[in-house]
């Protein structure tokens, strides 16, 4: 039985003097068997994943959160990501912290969406610097986006990159009407169009994520709603076939939407993940 989590927070120095805002849970009794890093998604916070986090904790799973650059409570413009490679050198920092936080357990990287394609990015430039990677609803495709599509949003986010190009329909995160509502109504979520800039970021890195699957070899489980029109499934698909881990499970939730963690049957999610991280750290 696990009991007391404590619960601190603070800022931590991102690549080029931005200051990160960064939140700890971790079990008091026994001590934490795992460290998990926890990455969230476009335009959100660490701050929406406590139902995730509850679970994680109570199964005496330490969890190492941070908000983005330009996200929930950290500095910088407001959800634009400049370049997609800060974003993925501050997940290596947040790394780094749960390493000196609890040295010697196992280190779980989680990322969610758009958390999901920087933090396999990450995975794929230190492949031993994790154990296991867990995704869910991993940005790892992006719909109607072709090679010409792709020239002009580099050509626009040269010239306007601040420019507000697409924004993320709140009504097909869950089928819990409250999430959308809470989405809408969270000041630290930017619930408006994402930048020229952004979009083009995201478009690349979704290219290189995929050239690098390969090197995705440390455990591997991916989750993905089967309705999910915010991030097509046949990315992760893609991901998991290209993947060189041996130990590696791809689940499909057939009736959820983006947020499998907020979702409507979200406790299947819950133990399906679980499972998986705990018969890797028996």
């Amino acid at each position: 039985m696990v009991t007391g989590v404590a619960h601190t927070q603070g800022t931590f120095t991102g690549v080029g003097g931005v200051d990160l805002f960064w939140q700890n849970w971790i079990p008091a009794d026994p001590a934490p068997r795992a460290a998990v890093v926890l990455v969230h998604g476009m335009g959100e916070h660490s701050g929406r994943y406590a139902g995730l986090i509850e679970v994680l904790t109570r199964a005496g799973l330490a969890v190492f959160a941070h908000d983005h650059r330009g996200h929930g409570r950290s500095a910088g413009r407001r959800a634009h990501i400049a370049r997609l490679d800060d974003l993925v050198t501050d997940i290596g920092r947040a790394v780094a912290r749960a390493r000196t936080a609890l040295p010697g357990v196992p280190l779980i990287v989680l990322g969610h969406s758009m958390g999901g394609l920087t933090s396999t990015l990450w995975a794929q430039a230190n492949p031993d610097g994790y154990d296991l990677l867990a995704l869910s609803g991993p940005l790892a495709a992006l719909d109607g986006v072709n090679a010409a599509t792709r020239t002009a949003l580099r050509m626009l986010s040269a010239v306007a990159p601040t420019l507000p190009v697409s924004a993320v329909d709140a009504d097909e995160l869950s089928h819990d009407p409250r999430v959308a509502a809470d989405y809408r109504a969270d000041p630290l979520v930017h619930a408006g169009k994402l930048s020229a800039r952004t979009a083009y970021e995201l478009a690349a890195g979704v290219q290189r994520v995929q050239r690098g699957a390969p090197r995705l070899r440390r455990p591997l489980s991916i989750q993905h709603g089967g309705l999910d029109s915010v991030v097509p499934p046949r990315g992760s698909a893609e991901l998991f076939v290209a993947a060189a881990a041996e130990d590696k499970r791809r689940i499909v939730y057939p009736g959820m939407f983006h947020e499998i963690f907020n979702e409507v049957g979200k406790e299947q999610v819950f133990d399906d993940l679980l499972s998986w991280l705990l018969e890797r750290l028996d």
